[in-house]
């Protein structure tokens, strides 16, 4: 006998998210402009939502989610309103063109307008391309090129704001067909929405950037961010062929090394030719030169960094010795995370934030050589990778551990540019990776496994996991604040209490990448203490 439809984890995720969303609503501060948007964005992805379930929109459709999720929409579409204007109502620096009215605006446009393409899709019956060449991609240089000189103008007239409407659409359109396109079976729907909506609004605030001061590191993180989509088109001829080869295993054929010289030779070139000089362009000095400088600034700083690679280092050993998985193996990167992330926030934000983008930028740029098996390297990083899988890793691409440094990092890239590092490892909101991806979701892995009985209505995890997050939550909250006395939420530990509750229920209902959702979940929570 089936359960009832209320009972199913999807519904239970609407829920939290939208406890959540009164959360950030309710405070006297937040704009009614906010909260409208909010308010829109969360009834449009869920009744949009609900209508794909309800028509089985991703078992009929040709593009491959991920099996065994529910679509995520709602959450994946909402997220980012979440932060946006959780971010905006605490910011003491909104004279920045990070967030400004034309990014609001391009936020509640980018977020309504996805769900009502899909929308338009189910009904219209659209189907996307079955294939994509090389030259089908470099539309979108056009699209981004208009973009950047619409943005740049002085003044907005109706015709300029309709071409940034067009081409940011254009945008959306380009990164979702890419992602489910080139790693099929990778993304449920809410995910590839995130990641191709965040993509299109850094794109966005990159244009905008061109001919107006940012600060270094952002520079820094728009560039490795957005490196990596410009890598991957410079590859995509190559890759393709790489691919579709029979060779992938010793001996190999003079035809599969000469493929993968060329793989790498694509990689330089868009390093060499696009990348470091777009860099260069916005440090006004010699990436290089400025990135060696800044490392070495301070003896602290060195110390950071060689007490970081020491880690790394040991990771690696991980992965080299342990020839099978289990839960307790999977979360010591959890741990390890945590071990990098605490003394960063509090002691050199800055540092971290330019090491977080730098790995970010490493991590995909590995993945490019493990899902394309790049000669000599590929083989064995899908060997050693293969040891790690989990239920969430069933597409081309393995995303969970670059998903773990994304949930990290996001709450201090943001907290940088809306807050600013004067005010570096004093709240919370900037350990809300650590928080609920070190300590809470991996008590809650570690502690269901061994004691959870009880599971959630229609979900393999447990009560007693549960429980186990948001105790071990509460008591890393305590940690940091004996750590940074600084770290006191000034209505009380009672708003905590309720921020780390909702993230811990949300890390059992979800079955989106929990790597990805929690830590910007709970830093739209936290920010707002």
């Amino acid at each position: 006998m089936t359960k009832p439809e209320v009972l199913t984890p999807a519904w239970m995720e609407s829920v939290v998210l939208g406890a959540g969303l009164v959360t950030i609503m309710l405070p006297v501060s937040t704009q009614l402009e906010n909260s409208a948007v909010l308010a829109i964005v969360f009834i449009l992805s869920w009744y949009v939502q609900e209508v794909l379930r309800s028509k089985g929109f991703e078992q009929s459709s040709e593009m491959k989610f991920r099996p065994h999720s529910c679509s995520g929409l709602l959450i994946g579409n909402l997220l980012i309103p979440m932060v946006t204007s959780s971010s905006l109502s605490s910011s003491t620096n909104q004279d920045t063109p990070h967030f400004n009215a034309l990014f609001q605006s391009l936020v509640l446009y980018v977020c309504v307008l996805t769900p009502l393409v899909l929308l338009g899709c189910v009904f219209l019956k659209l189907k996307p391309a079955t294939e994509y060449r090389f030259h089908h991609h470099l539309w979108i240089l056009g699209v981004v090129g208009l973009l950047a000189w619409a943005l740049l103008q002085p003044g907005y007239n109706v015709a300029t704001i309709c071409i940034v409407l067009v081409t940011v659409s254009l945008t959306v359109y380009f990164f979702f067909t890419r992602l489910l396109y080139f790693l099929p079976g990778s993304f449920t729907l809410g995910e590839a929405v995130f990641v191709s909506e965040s993509l299109t609004l850094l794109t966005a605030l990159s244009a905008s950037s061109l001919m107006r001061p940012i600060t270094h590191l952002f520079a820094c993180l728009q560039v490795l961010t957005l490196g990596c989509v410009v890598t991957g088109l410079a590859v995509s001829p190559v890759a393709n062929r790489l691919l579709k080869h029979p060779y992938h295993h010793p001996p190999y054929g003079w035809a599969y090394v000469k493929l993968s010289l060329y793989f790498y030779l694509c990689v330089a070139s868009a390093i060499i030719l696009v990348l470091l000089p777009w860099l260069g362009y916005f440090l006004g000095q010699q990436p290089l030169l400025w990135g060696l400088y800044f490392v070495t600034a301070t003896r602290l700083r060195m110390v950071l960094l060689c007490v970081w690679v020491v880690l790394v280092m040991g990771a690696v050993g991980v992965i080299l010795l342990h020839q099978s998985s289990s839960t307790i193996v999977r979360k010591y990167f959890h741990i390890l995370a945590i071990c990098i992330y605490v003394p960063g926030i509090l002691y050199d934000v800055d540092l971290l934030y330019l090491a977080s983008a730098g790995t970010v930028f490493i991590f995909i740029l590995l993945e490019m050589l493990r899902v394309f098996r790049v000669w000599p390297v590929g083989g064995s990083l899908h060997s050693a990778f293969l040891v790690f899988l989990d239920d969430q890793d069933s597409g081309v691409a393995v995303l969970t551990h670059i998903y773990l440094l994304l949930g990290m990092a996001i709450p201090v890239w943001v907290y940088t540019e809306t807050i600013g590092n004067s005010h570096q490892g004093s709240s919370l909101a900037l350990y809300s990776g650590v928080l609920s991806l070190g300590v809470g979701d991996t008590a809650a892995s570690i502690f269901g496994s061994l004691y959870g009985k009880i599971k959630w209505p229609g979900s393999k995890k447990t009560v007693e996991g549960t429980c186990a997050a948001f105790v071990s939550q509460l008591l890393g909250c305590y940690i940091l604040h004996c750590l940074d006395p600084r770290i006191s939420p000034p209505y009380g530990w009672l708003d905590v209490v309720w921020a780390v509750g909702l993230t811990s229920i949300l890390e059992a209902v979800t079955t989106q990448i929990d790597n990805l959702v929690l830590p910007i979940f709970m830093y739209s929570l936290l920010i707002r203490l």
